[in-house]
């Protein structure tokens, strides 16, 4: 005989498949900034929580003519344009409801005819 999976191994298995699918979900925080300041949350737009495919995106930087270069992993959101409230702008913070970890935005940009493609970078864990 073999061992049956616990109900929590199963519903972990389940949420991945789901995510990997669908998306998770996400809070997303507009914020203001002001010249010399951090950007801080905008009280006029409160947060408010969405579902959102999330990913690492391969960037390949190449340092003139070498083939001396730099591969990373941007941190990007897929976000479908009913999902969203107010617009995506340079410096809105989105939180990971999953795990706690927090991004920043740094561009944002149409995907497909219904999709915006965010490029994040990790802050870390919300306070």
């Amino acid at each position: 005989m073999f061992d049956r999976p616990s109900f929590e191994e199963f519903e972990a298995k389940a949420h991945a498949e789901i995510d990997q699918h669908v998306g998770d979900m996400w809070t997303h925080v507009s914020t203001v900034s002001r010249p010399n300041y951090p950007s801080a949350p905008d009280p006029s737009k409160p947060a408010y929580m969405l579902v959102a495919k999330f990913c690492y995106e391969p960037r390949d930087v190449r340092l003139g003519l070498e083939q001396a270069g730099v591969v990373s992993n941007d941190p990007t959101l897929t976000i479908h344009r009913g999902q969203l409230r107010y617009l995506v702008n340079r410096g809105d913070r989105f939180q990971r409801c999953s795990t706690g970890l927090l991004y920043e935005v740094t561009s944002a940009q149409p995907d497909t005819v219904s999709g915006i493609l965010v490029n994040l970078v990790q802050l870390g864990e919300a306070p």
